[in-house]
């Protein structure tokens, strides 16, 4: 299908609108015409010009409508993902289900799932390709995957308390800006003291949603090593001794595992450090790929043990080692963003003492633009600041926070365009 879409450069006439109309619904009667686009950053310019144009054209009352009701669509989507609708319409991939057959599996009122449906199909969850019968799409699928039901229970369950009281916190804090993580919206949601972290430990449903999205939160996009040539940079000269990477707060080891299948034929260590349960985590049930990468117990708070020094640690193999060693790159990958600055320049000063002229901290987060932020990244903005206080930083923040601790920004490297994602490298002056 060929579609010629010309546009005046002065005068857009309702006429003009209806024929721009015709073509988008034209556009939109195949729904996988577009799906052979693979090149991101069109796919991204595509998404963003839609979106934008839905919004230019709404009314008041329409935008007052879609922003007032946003919070049902999560509850929504926990409905679907609790009664595995998504997932029961995925599964008949390329069949069509009643709302009676639907209802039937799920174990669900039909005169509810009637209703669920209904909702789910105006919002494009699911496709009606007739009267009486359903299938599943792309946004079904993606509702129906392991990321679908990681982040979805993540924000539902664990997050949301901390969004929903927002505006209350703010008013009886005088709307300022929150720095301190045990005292944020996420304390007055949950009514405790406890920031974040330490509460999550104690939770383990919660523990357990928390840890599925960090696995798979990122699957499939862009990662640092696409842009930086880790090799180059950041390995000459290094032997089966040399400690390459210290994965600090690495969760469950996904940058190490990723950097060692990288660069396989260089030698040197890998490092991956991270609190006892999630150490205990990691050896019980390591991801693919782990074998090889060393782990140790490690609170960022306190000074860094990779150093010149003698240094205890282990293999998933349970070698015993213990050599003199120094770091080339120490790597935090949001970590930062959870923290407000004073604590962000504890966590460095903690490192800076380790590295040597050799060292490198490489910090993977977002570096902001000061106009035109992706939408995906502004949400994960007030996300940190709703649950921890921290907050995602410009250039101009990176380079003061940088140096209030006596390091220098050496480069910025990014490598999403969605998130702004970047590779910021900091060295001793």
């Amino acid at each position: 299908m060929v579609l010629a879409i010309t546009l005046p450069m002065m005068g857009f006439t309702s006429e003009d609108a209806r024929e721009l109309a015709d073509k988008l619904e034209q556009i939109n009667s195949y729904p996988n015409i577009l799906s052979h686009v693979k090149d991101e950053s069109t796919r991204r310019r595509l998404r963003e010009a839609g979106r934008k144009l839905s919004i230019s054209m709404e009314a008041p009352g329409d935008t007052l409508h879609r922003i007032m009701k946003t919070p049902i669509q999560l509850s929504m989507a926990q409905v679907g993902i609790e009664t595995h609708a998504f997932e029961i319409l995925s599964q008949n991939d390329g069949t069509f289900l009643t709302c009676e057959e639907l209802a039937q599996r799920a174990n669900v009122d039909p005169v509810l799932m009637k209703r669920f449906l209904r909702y789910y199909e105006s919002l494009g969850m699911v496709s009606q390709p007739s009267d009486s019968e359903y299938c599943a799409n792309h946004v079904t699928k993606a509702l129906a995957s392991k990321s679908g039901w990681s982040g979805i229970n993540y924000f539902y369950k664990t997050v949301s308390p901390a969004l929903m009281a927002f505006p209350e916190f703010l008013r009886q804090n005088s709307f300022m800006n929150p720095t301190d993580a045990a005292h944020c919206p996420w304390n007055f949601g949950r009514q405790n003291s406890k920031p974040f972290f330490p509460w999550i430990q104690d939770q383990p449903e919660h523990f357990n949603y928390f840890l599925s999205w960090m696995k798979v939160q990122r699957v499939g996009l862009p990662i640092f090593l696409d842009v930086l040539d880790f090799a180059k940079e950041f390995a000459q000269g290094a032997t089966d001794s040399t400690v390459l990477f210290v994965d600090i707060g690495g969760a469950m080891g996904h940058q190490s595992i990723a950097l060692k299948n990288r660069i396989p034929q260089v030698p040197g260590r890998i490092i991956l450090q991270e609190q006892a349960s999630i150490i205990s985590e990691v050896q019980t049930n390591p991801m693919p790929g782990f074998e090889g990468i060393e782990t140790q117990v490690h609170d960022f708070f306190t000074p860094q043990p990779i150093k010149g020094d003698n240094i205890s640690s282990y293999v998933t193999t349970s070698i015993y080692i213990n050599r003199p060693i120094g770091a080339r790159v120490y790597y935090l990958r949001n970590i930062l963003h959870d923290w407000p600055s004073s604590k962000c320049r504890d966590i460095l000063e903690n490192i800076k003492p380790a590295m040597t002229k050799e060292s490198v901290i490489l910090i993977d987060e977002m570096v902001l633009s000061e106009r035109g932020v992706p939408w995906r990244a502004a949400q994960l903005d007030i996300t940190m600041l709703a649950c921890f206080a921290g907050l995602e930083r410009s250039r101009a923040d990176w380079k003061a926070l940088l140096d209030d601790v006596g390091l220098r920004l050496v480069k910025i490297w990014q490598y999403t365009e969605e998130c702004e994602d970047c590779a910021i490298v900091a060295a001793l002056p």
